[in-house]
């Protein structure tokens, strides 16, 4: 799936760029979750072509490194842990209430939900689990 979806990616870019007088559109391709398959199989060894030369661009979302292979392909930013107060305004935000004053209990509430999910996701990186950081859960 992730070829066809690079191959579908290029014929649009070759689209956009056959458009006259547009040259700022870019193709993207986004891969969520792109380090769940076992690195054994080499599932994503069919990127390799894409990311050293297409005219397509790529992001790719993962919780843990690329490969080397991969890796060595592209830029790779890494998101330090949220704090709490990061963790709040990120809550106040998917709820609805980034322009609403709070009353106190209100407030008292979503900080609760972020104490929680930061000892969840501090358990989660223990040796059972492994490194694994989980905020995007916490917005959907």
């Amino acid at each position: 799936h992730i070829e066809l979806t690079f191959h579908k990616a290029i014929k649009r870019q070759q689209r956009y760029n056959s458009a006259a007088g547009n040259n700022r559109t870019r193709s993207v391709v986004f891969l969520d979750d792109g380090g769940l398959p076992n690195e054994k199989k080499m599932i994503l060894k069919c990127l390799h072509p894409f990311l050293d030369e297409s005219p397509v661009s790529f992001v790719a979302a993962s919780n843990r490194a690329f490969d080397a292979a991969n890796a060595n392909r592209m830029v790779t930013l890494y998101r330090s842990r949220l704090t709490d107060k990061d963790l709040y305004h990120l809550a106040v935000a998917c709820l609805g209430l980034e322009n609403i004053s709070l009353d106190a209990e209100s407030k008292i509430v979503v900080q609760a939900i972020c104490c929680g999910l930061s000892k969840v996701v501090l358990n989660w990186n223990s040796d059972k689990w492994g490194k694994f950081f989980h905020y995007r859960d916490f917005i959907h």
